[in-house]
C-alpha cells in the first residue's frame, strides 16, 4: 500500500490516526465481521513486554482470534510511510475454542513472544515467515510437560499490507511432547506435523 508522502504528514495533525492498527484492525474485520474488542496490556495482570494490547474477534466457528498490537509500527511517523516492512514486520495471534477457561494463558503466551523478539538471542527466529518451532518455553505456558509452541502463517489472515509496509500474521499453535519429540529429532518434518495436525483441528485453535 503506497501513500503520497505530503498526504501522509498532513494525516499526522489528527492526534487519534492509528493507521497501522487501523489496516489490522480492517483486515480482522473482513473476517469477523463488528465482533472485535480491544484489550489494553495494563487490564491484564503480569505482561512485561511492549506491547499497547491485543485485539479480540469471535468467529462463528467457536473459537476467539487474538492478535497483538505493538510489533508493526502502529502510530503514524514521518519516517513510516511507504516502507517495505511495517515495525518488526509482524504481529502475533493466538486462536482459544471459545469454552477455554484457559484465555489468560494466551495473553501471557503473545506477551511472552513479544518480549523475545525484545530481548532474547533467539527472538530473530520468530521472523521467519515459514513455519518454526520455538524452544525454552516457560513450561507454565505450555499444555503438558515435554510440549512446546510454534509459530506458523495465521490460517485465515496471513499478510496485511499497510501504508508503513508489510505485517506478516505469525499465529502461536500448540506442539504435544510425542510431535516434539519427533521434530526434535527429524526437524525436517515440521510440515508434516502440522497438516496432520490441521486434519483435527481445522482451524489450529490453541489447546
Amino acid at each position: 500500500m503506497w501513500i503520497h508522502r505530503e498526504k501522509y504528514i498532513e494525516m499526522m495533525k489528527d492526534t487519534n490516526w492509528a493507521p497501522g492498527w487501523d489496516a489490522i484492525r480492517d483486515a480482522f474485520s473482513v473476517v469477523y465481521g463488528d465482533t472485535g474488542t480491544y484489550r489494553t496490556t495494563d487490564t491484564i495482570p503480569g505482561m512485561r513486554s511492549s506491547l499497547e494490547g491485543f485485539g479480540v474477534y469471535q468467529s462463528q466457528h467457536g473459537y476467539t482470534h487474538i492478535v497483538t498490537r505493538g510489533m508493526s509500527q502502529i502510530h503514524p511517523h514521518k519516517d513510516a510511510c511507504n516502507n517495505k516492512t511495517s515495525g518488526w514486520g509482524l504481529e502475533f495471534s493466538i486462536k482459544c475454542p471459545d469454552a477455554d477457561p484457559d484465555l489468560p494463558r494466551a495473553f501471557h503466551i503473545l506477551d511472552w513472544l513479544a518480549e523475545g523478539i525484545d530481548i532474547r538471542k533467539d527472538g530473530w527466529s520468530m521472523l521467519y515467515p515459514q513455519e518454526v518451532k520455538l524452544d525454552d518455553v516457560p513450561e507454565d505456558l505450555l499444555a503438558e510437560p515435554g510440549s512446546t509452541l510454534a509459530l506458523i502463517p495465521d490460517t485465515e489472515i496471513p499478510f496485511i499490507d499497510t501504508i508503513h509496509g508489510e505485517v506478516n500474521i505469525r499465529q502461536v499453535i500448540g506442539i504435544s511432547a510425542k510431535d516434539n519429540e519427533q521434530l526434535r529429532r527429524f526437524p525436517s518434518l515440521m510440515k508434516q506435523v502440522i497438516f496432520e495436525l490441521s486434519k483435527k483441528n481445522a482451524y489450529l485453535l490453541f489447546h
